[in-house]
């Protein structure tokens, strides 16, 4: 009794084909190289007593790396 109600779920369940779902999903391009972030780990100064300095995580894209290279 319960395989026949089993089996006939399973047959009941709308299922999609596998090519329409890729069809369908937007292929994502790859950003550039310029516009890719790129992250750094810098010193800044820290705000905690008895600590000097603390390490961030800074993420840019190359042109604002340049930019803040040249502004140095």
């Amino acid at each position: 009794m319960v395989d026949l109600l089993l089996s006939a779920l399973l047959l009941t369940v709308p299922t999609a084909p596998a090519t329409e779902t890729s069809a369908e999903t937007p292929r994502q391009e790859e950003p550039e190289q310029d516009e890719q972030a790129i992250c750094r780990r810098r010193l800044v100064p820290s705000e905690r007593l008895g600590e000097r300095f603390r390490r961030q995580e800074v993420c840019m894209t190359r042109e604002e790396w340049d930019a803040e290279r040249r502004r140095r």
